[in-house]
This record gives structure tokens, sequence and C-alpha cells, in this order.
């Protein structure tokens, strides 16, 4: 997901947490890097709490970024599933463009410990090159990006780039600041 502040990105994936949650049964874990309000009626995990959290959608956060993503990395593995969702709030804050082999690898092997993912940002800019390898779909809100500017540079490093580009100017032409597309990237 890919929006400016004040989109309602938060409010967006919360709903949609929940949503997955009722459908499917399986837990969530919101990574609320900024103690987003939109996330105020779920239960803050704290490490020693962690193990023993089996349903629902709860949030979790460390501002040690580095204790935290090894965290979670040391909990999941092929033998022990994660069996849910993992959402990325603000993930370029924690997330480095070129992640370490170990954070890259869990992100890349989300299905061996059935894991679905969802990261948000606020800009198409600030999706790492290596994550468009792995998107399935892009949720477009409000941003600042100038992808219009930059459309061979775009093409190659984007999968669907015009189908992207397309509903960016489209959700940037609208007027309702909330206005939400989604576009599947082709992969």
């Amino acid at each position: 997901m890919v929006g400016f502040k004040d989109t309602g990105k938060s409010t967006y994936i919360n709903h949609e947490a929940i949503k997955y949650n009722k459908r499917t049964g399986k837990r969530v874990l919101i990574i609320n890097v900024n103690g987003s309000p939109a996330y105020d009626e779920h239960q803050e995990l704290s490490y020693d709490l962690f193990p023993r959290w089996r349903k629902g959608v709860k949030q979790f956060y460390d501002s040690d970024h580095d204790e935290m993503m090894h965290f979670l990395i040391g909990l999941y593995n092929k033998n022990n599933k994660f069996d849910g969702m993992i959402i990325f709030e603000d993930s370029w804050k924690y997330i480095d463009a070129n992640p370490p082999k170990q954070i890259k690898a869990f992100l890349t092997d989300h299905r061996m410990i059935n894991a679905d993912l969802m990261f948000s940002f606020h800009a198409i800019d600030f999706i790492p090159p290596s994550f468009w390898k792995m998107l399935t779909h892009v949720i477009i809100k409000k941003t600042n990006d100038l992808l219009e500017e930059n459309i061979r540079e775009n093409r190659k490093k984007i999968p669907n780039f015009d189908a992207i580009l397309k509903t960016y100017l489209e959700v940037k032409k609208a007027k309702n600041i909330f206005t939400t597309k989604i576009v599947k990237t082709g992969i």
C-alpha cells in the first residue's frame, strides 16, 4: 500500500486486517511503527506474550528494529509456521532497501511459514527494488510520486508499470483525499 500521510492508509489496513481474520480465521500481526490510533482496538503484544498468541488481530512494535526483526525471524521457520498475515506499517523505516540476507530470506520465503505479507509506504518510490519481485498487488492512495517523469526507468523496475501509472494518475486527479485503487503487478 502506498499513500502519503492522512490519506487513510492505517484505517484501510485495519479494515483489511479484520476482514482477513474473519474470512480466514487466521491471525494478523500489525507492526505498528507509528502508534497509529487506527489499531487501538487491538491488544499490543509484548515479547513474552508473543509465543502464546494463536488467534485474532494484534499489534507489535519495538523501537530496536534489529531486535524486532530478528525476533520475528527467529520465531518462524520452515518447521514453525506463522499461519496468518503480517502487516508492516511504514516498512521503509525498519526494512532497508537492500535488506540483510536473513531478512530478505524471511520476506521472500513467507509462503514456507504460511504468511501473507502487506507493506505500507508513503510513496511508490519508497518501495525497494527487490520488493517488486514479490509483490502481487499495489494499493494506491494519493502520493507525491512523479511516476510520469521517469517512465522509461520505472517501466524497467516496476512490473505492469503502465497499469500502475494509469491508476496512480487517476488517484492523483481524484478530489477525494481517501481515494483508493488496487492494481495487480502482473507477477
